[in-house]
């Protein structure tokens, strides 16, 4: 599992985004809207926008675009800790 070292929400909805280190050095980029949501990495942010997604999820809303940092940390468990 891969730690998150720090973050900022960038955005709270439509798109709620988030922008972040990991402990390996990495960049992280979560983004939640349409009801599509995922996190993504890369080696600097530009690359983690359009990085490699380490987990993504759906609803049933496809307007949904609002999540809060505890939503994104529950959907995250497992592959990412946030300590």
């Amino acid at each position: 599992m891969l730690k998150v070292k720090s973050w900022v929400q960038t955005c709270g909805a439509c798109p709620a985004q988030w922008e972040g280190t990991l402990d390996n050095g990495d960049y992280f980029y979560a983004r939640f809207r349409f009801g599509h949501g995922y996190v993504a990495t890369g080696k600097t942010m530009d690359d983690a926008i359009f990085g490699d997604v380490l987990v993504e999820w759906n609803t049933d809303g496809e307007y949904d675009g609002v999540m809060s940092t505890s939503e994104l940390k529950e959907k995250t468990k497992g592959v990412l800790g946030w300590d």
